[in-house]
């Protein structure tokens, strides 16, 4: 049997300025969830044109950033010129299960970017780059911004989506009467054990 050899890694000037471009594409990824592109398209191809309104764009800009996204094959571009969905694009949508539209607009949005671009400021001085930008901890802001905290609350159970039923399947809780879990935002964790130990 003859051993396949990994692929060719780009030389090292090459990766790094990929890393270095990489919020290109999280600004990408960004802007068509809060579009709602996904949406729009949920139900047939569309054409740029027909998406404009609905997104309140230049419908020639809108052209040029749906392009864009079928670079990164979020989206294919038919020969009538219009847009469809591609397997990876799908998850952008609100109203599927396992959608990150609601994840990507928060850590990709706006409070998560100026706080990541304080970032150097965190490493010289040690403070939160968060509390450094907003003048307040994360959490006291979001009591403040009730549909940023929804959406993070969501985020969580998306990036943590797996850890609440392994949680319940690992731990014996039969025996607790009381069982609190402190910042459980959606209840999630805490519903899972509930199912399991009524």
């Amino acid at each position: 049997m003859s051993e396949q050899s990994a692929p060719p890694q780009p030389p090292p000037q090459a990766r790094l300025a990929q890393m270095a471009t990489g919020f290109i594409l999280s600004r990408l990824v960004y802007t068509a969830a809060s579009l709602g592109i996904a949406d729009l398209l949920a139900s047939s191809p569309k054409s740029a044109g027909e998406m404009a309104t609905p997104t309140g764009c230049d419908a020639m800009s809108l052209a040029r950033f749906m392009r864009t996204l079928t670079n990164f094959g979020i989206l294919t571009l038919g020969d009538d010129g219009r847009f469809s969905l591609t397997p990876l694009g799908e998850p952008l949508r609100s109203d599927v299960p396992g959608s990150v539209r609601g994840s990507i607009m928060t850590m990709a949005g706006q409070w998560s970017w100026k706080t990541w671009e304080a970032f150097p400021s965190t490493v010289k001085t040690g403070k939160p780059a968060f509390d450094m930008v907003f003048e307040m901890p994360v959490f006291d802001w979001l009591a403040q911004h009730p549909d940023e905290a929804q959406r993070f609350s969501e985020t969580m159970v998306t990036v943590h989506g797996a850890e609440p039923p392994a949680v319940a399947a690992a731990y014996d809780f039969s025996s607790c009467d009381v069982i609190v879990d402190v910042g459980g935002a959606s209840g999630n964790l805490l519903g899972h054990v509930l199912a399991k130990y009524p």
